[in-house]
């Protein structure tokens, strides 16, 4: 952005500093145009510089305050994160809430019965 500014300042100044430097046109409504033409380049380019300067303050106001936002929400989630990894096992089901674990034993006592009714009915043979 610095180099912007300095090209828009250098610009300026150069189109200010080319009135009355041609010598060959002897047209005098020419001149006259080119003089016109060269301040208003000048102008023009001065009052892109300033726009552009106060638009930067706006946009390092903005990147600022998003920096900062970002910063706070990632401590917090550094926070949260190391709140979990340091009690792991709080995060785990107890048996006072009711998971279902009761049922999926009584599930599986009965899929060993069955197995053992089918190897007792083999032996017997």
């Amino acid at each position: 952005m610095r180099r912007t500014l300095a090209t828009l300042e250098w610009k300026a100044v150069h189109l200010l500093k080319l009135i009355g430097k041609r010598t060959e046109n002897t047209n005098l409504a020419l001149d006259e145009g080119l003089k016109a033409y060269a301040m208003k380049q000048y102008n023009l380019n001065l009052a892109l510089r300033k726009r552009t300067e106060n638009t930067n303050l706006a946009l390092d106001e903005g990147l600022k305050a998003y920096a900062m936002k970002q910063y706070n929400l990632n401590l917090a989630l550094r926070d949260s994160f190391k709140a979990q990894w340091e009690n792991p096992l709080k995060n785990l089901d107890s048996d006072e809430t009711g998971d279902g674990d009761e049922a999926d034993e009584e599930d599986e006592e009965g899929l060993d019965e069955d197995i053992g009714d089918g190897m007792e009915s083999d032996s017997v043979d």
